[in-house]
C-alpha cells in the first residue's frame, strides 16, 4: 500500500514595519523554509532578504533587518534618472551599500557597468530598446570580448533595469532580449607561460602592476581576488593573504621575498584597497593594457592573468604536491582542476615515465635472454 504523502502547511506571511516576508518553498527537514522579504511603497516593491529561517527565526531576521536598515523610514527614490548611466550609476552605488555581496561579485557588477556605460551611457531609458543593446553586444565582440563576457554583461543590465523599474525609474516594460547563440567568439588565449616567462614580464613592470602580477603569479588566485584585497587581508605577522572568492574564502602562504614587497608597498589603512587605484581598474586594465605590453617588450607570447592560475596548478603538479592541498590553496575543488587547469606537457609525460621505470627489470634482478628457435 502506497504510503500517504503529508503535506506540511506553511507558515503564515510575516510584517515588521514595512518589511512583509512570505514562505516560498520548503520547508527543509529542521522546519526551515525559504523566505522572501519585501518592501512596499508608492505602488512598488523591493527585495530586502531572502534566506532559510524557521517561522520563529524570520521575525528575528526581519526585526534585525529594520532596526540595521533603517528600513521603518521610506527609501529614498533615485533622482534625475534618465538615461543608462544614470541608472548603472544608481545601481551600481545601490550594490555597493549591500553586505551581503562577495568584493569578486561586485567588482563584476562594475565593470560590467563601465563596458555599458561607455557605448550606452548617453541612451536614455524610454528609447532603449533591441538595436541599442544589440550595438552593446556587436561593439564588444568586435572589442574582443568572448560571448560568455557580454552575455553576463547583458545581465547585468537587466538586473539593473529590473532594480529601476520597483523604484519607478525605468519604464514599466522589460528590456528587450537579446540573442547571443549566433554571434562567434574569439578564440581564447590559452597559453601557459613557463616560469622563466613570467620572471621576463616580471622585470617589465613596475607600480601597482607589478605588485599585482606578483601576487598572482604567487598565489595562483583569480583577477577578481586580487584586485579586491584590501590592506586588511595581508597578516604580515603570519606572511598570509586572505582571499574571499567565489568558492569561498581561504588564506594562502605568501613567500618572504613576497611580504617584503607588500611591507615596501604598504601597509596602508586597513579598509584601503592594496594597489593605491579602484579594484575595478585594476581588474580592467591588468590584462587589456600592462600585461599585454609587457609580454611584448619581453618578448613573450602573450598570457592572460588566468593562465597564471594554469601555471600555479602545473607547479605544485611538477613539485609532487598532492591534488587536495593543491585544490585547497587556489579555491578549487580536485575534480575541476584537474579537468579544466592541469594540462600535462610533453616534458611531464616524459618525467612519468622515467618515474614509473614502466616495463623495467627490477633493481639486483637479471634476466636470462632466451633466443627463439
Amino acid at each position: 500500500m502506497a504510503r500517504k504523502k503529508i503535506e506540511v502547511k506553511a507558515p503564515k506571511p510575516v510584517t515588521v514595519g514595512r518589511v512583509h516576508a512570505r514562505p516560498r518553498r520548503g520547508p527543509r527537514a529542521a522546519g526551515e523554509w525559504y523566505w522572501q522579504a519585501r518592501v512596499h511603497e508608492d505602488g512598488t516593491s523591493r527585495t530586502v532578504w531572502t534566506g532559510w529561517a524557521t517561522a520563529e527565526g524570520i521575525v528575528r531576521e526581519i526585526a534585525g533587518l529594520v532596526a540595521r536598515d533603517g528600513l521603518d523610514a521610506p527609501a529614498p527614490k533615485p533622482a534625475a534618472v534618465v538615461t543608462v548611466r544614470d541608472l548603472l550609476e544608481t545601481w551600481t552605488a545601490a550594490q555597493q551599500a549591500r553586505a551581503d555581496i562577495r568584493p569578486n561579485t561586485l567588482l563584476n557588477y562594475e565593470l560590467a557597468a563601465r563596458h555599458l556605460a561607455t557605448v550606452l551611457g548617453d541612451v536614455r531609458l524610454d528609447r532603449l530598446d533591441l538595436p541599442a543593446v544589440e550595438r552593446f553586444r556587436d561593439q564588444r565582440l568586435r572589442g574582443g570580448a568572448s560571448t560568455g563576457t557580454v552575455a553576463l554583461q547583458v545581465g547585468v543590465l537587466t538586473m539593473a533595469w529590473t532594480w529601476g523599474r520597483q523604484l519607478g525609474a525605468c519604464p514599466a516594460r522589460d528590456l528587450p532580449r537579446l540573442s547571443m547563440k549566433f554571434q562567434p567568439s574569439p578564440k581564447r588565449n590559452r597559453n601557459t607561460p613557463t616560469p622563466e616567462d613570467i620572471a621576463r614580464v616580471l622585470a617589465e613592470l613596475d607600480g601597482w602592476p607589478r605588485l599585482a602580477f606578483r601576487l598572482l603569479a604567487s598565489t595562483g588566485a583569480r583577477m577578481g581576488e586580487v584586485a579586491a584585497l584590501r590592506w586588511r587581508d595581508v597578516d604580515f605577522d603570519n606572511g598570509e593573504v586572505h582571499f574571499r572568492g567565489k568558492t569561498g574564502d581561504r588564506t594562502f602562504p605568501l613567500l618572504p621575498d613576497v611580504i617584503e614587497e607588500l611591507r615596501l608597498w604598504g601597509p596602508g589603512a586597513p579598509a584601503d584597497g592594496l594597489f593605491g587605484v579602484k579594484a575595478v581598474t585594476v581588474y580592467g586594465q591588468m590584462r587589456s593594457r600592462y600585461l599585454g605590453r609587457a609580454c611584448e617588450r619581453a618578448g613573450v607570447r602573450p598570457f592572460s592573468p588566468h593562465a597564471l592560475r594554469r601555471a600555479a596548478v602545473d607547479t605544485f603538479a611538477g613539485e609532487g604536491v598532492d591534488i587536495g592541498t593543491a585544490a585547497s590553496l587556489l579555491g578549487h575543488s580536485p575534480k575541476v582542476m584537474l579537468e579544466h587547469y592541469r594540462v600535462a606537457s610533453a616534458k611531464d609525460r616524459r618525467k612519468a615515465v622515467a618515474l614509473a621505470r614502466l616495463g623495467c627489470v627490477p633493481e639486483g634482478k637479471v634476466l636470462e635472454f632466451k633466443r627463439g628457435g
